[in-house]
């Protein structure tokens, strides 16, 4: 057979290293040679350069696309592991049919750059908006990664997004960085659930209606911002949608445009709901999965530029200190019961960006912190340390006695 080029060698990459272990390039080459029958000729003709095996090179630049669709990580020169993100991917019963969405993932994520210090919410540019539909009595919740609405939820309250597949209907217009609303439509609840940022543009995938073999659909995928689940929670109306025509709302369609007045007016609306709910978007750029050692800091292109965090550390931190805040002694169990019970940021005392990959020591390095005071130590694009906002606030406060006195 000839050898596979590297889009096919991704899912199988994925699955070798599904243990969680760490592995070097030359480990998977062997193994996936003999998955895919490659004979030795094959096995050890070299690129032109006469350096390395074509096979060797069409795994490295495999691992690469799933580095940049954020599955893998490097852990050393030529040493790789799955992240829990790929780890996900390979949840469920049919990962052949993620294979489509690795491929989105991974270049839209090469296709991005840092122009977003933290994902951005709302259209303050106000790009094009487009409106996405979900029938819940015909199809099932589209999610390579998630396995219902409310795992995608619990997802986006974790790291402050989540991604979605989602079909577009016919469009072909919608560009990276749209911003979308999901419609749920029916006559059960129908309303707005949804909203975020097209991270790719249209492409076909297999039909999300099983009952269609064979036939094509268009997708994009979607980093949601918001997102609410109308069985347990009050979602946006369509009695509330009085903006716009009336069409527009009862459409059958996904990937219909807005147009931009009703966009402005379906922005305030649908941020004057959230507040209601007390579900303003909370984006917790350093939020994210656990990982099974203190490794850190490695750079993932995505939306956003981000540094990864280890769960395990933040765990060993919060079992240290507790989950009051370090800086003004906040409390979310005390505050608000069962609720709030667990929940707590953690920051580094020395700042992710100011070096490399590193290892994390969780009692000397980390400090439970609130979202306020996290919000206020990366406000502006100016990042301070923990150590300079509980001085900036202490003498706030003194400045207040003084007045007050």
């Amino acid at each position: 057979m000839s050898i596979p080029a590297p889009q096919p060698l991704m899912l199988p990459l994925l699955k070798f290293a599904a243990d969680g272990a760490e592995y070097t390039t030359n480990d998977a080459a062997k193994y996936l040679a003999v998955q895919f029958g490659l004979s030795e000729s094959e096995k050890k003709k070299l690129l032109p350069t006469r350096k390395q095996a074509i096979f060797t090179n069409r795994v490295t630049l495999a691992r690469s696309l799933l580095t940049k669709a954020g599955l893998q990580e490097a852990c050393g020169e030529g040493v790789f592991r799955n992240t829990p993100h790929g780890q996900q991917v390979l949840e469920g019963d049919t990962p052949e049919t993620k294979i489509p969405y690795l491929k989105k993932l991974a270049e839209a994520n090469n296709k991005k750059t840092k122009k977003h210090d933290t994902p951005p919410t709302g259209n303050p540019k106000r790009t094009p908006t487009y409106l996405l539909t979900w029938k819940p009595s015909r199809a099932p919740w589209r999610s390579p990664l998630s396995r219902s609405i409310d795992d995608s939820i619990r997802k986006l309250h974790a790291k402050g997004f989540c991604d979605l597949r989602w079909s577009c209907g016919r469009s072909k217009r919608i560009e990276v960085d749209a911003r979308v609303f999901l419609f749920r439509q029916g006559s059960d609840r129908p309303g707005i659930i949804a909203s975020g940022q097209a991270l790719c543009e249209p492409y076909e995938g297999d039909h999300w209606d099983k009952t269609r073999p064979g036939e094509k659909s268009r997708y994009i995928l979607v980093r949601a911002d918001s997102l609410l689940n109308a069985d347990t929670t009050d979602i946006l109306r369509r009695e509330d949608l009085d903006c716009g025509s009336a069409s527009l709302w009862n459409t059958q369609a996904s990937g219909i445009a807005i147009p931009p007045d009703v966009a402005v007016e379906l922005e305030r609306r649908w941020s004057a709901h959230l507040r209601k709910l007390g579900q303003e978007p909370v984006l917790l750029t350093d939020e994210i999965a656990a990982r099974k050692t203190h490794v850190e800091g490695n750079m993932s292109q995505v939306p956003m530029s981000r540094y990864e965090r280890s769960g395990k550390a933040r765990r060993e931190c919060i079992e240290h200190y507790g989950l009051r805040c370090s800086v003004c002694d906040f409390d979310f169990e005390a505050a608000y019961g069962e609720r709030g019970r667990g929940y707590i940021h953690v920051q580094h005392i020395v700042l992710m960006c100011e070096g490399r990959q590193r290892r994390t020591d969780p009692i000397a390095d980390l400090r439970p912190i609130c979202p306020n005071c996290h919000a206020m130590i990366h406000r502006r694009g100016k990042t301070i340390t923990i150590e300079a906002l509980r001085k900036l606030r202490k003498e706030v406060r003194a400045l207040r006695s003084n007045i007050r006195g």
